[in-house]
């Protein structure tokens, strides 16, 4: 399948973007769209995961 992410939100002010979300939902894999703007750069939303 193909996905499209309409940008209509300004993430000028953001240093990354954290668009969709993919996890593990009993023995399926799940997309969720998120498009949250992070300000701490890419390291910091790595650690989030961390």
């Amino acid at each position: 399948e193909e996905y499209l992410y309409d940008l209509t939100e300004d993430f000028s002010a953001d240093h990354s973007v954290e668009f969709i979300r993919l996890y593990r939902h009993g023995s399926d894999w799940k997309i969720q769209a998120l498009g949250i703007g992070h300000r701490e750069g890419l390291e910091g939303l790595v650690q989030k995961f961390m």
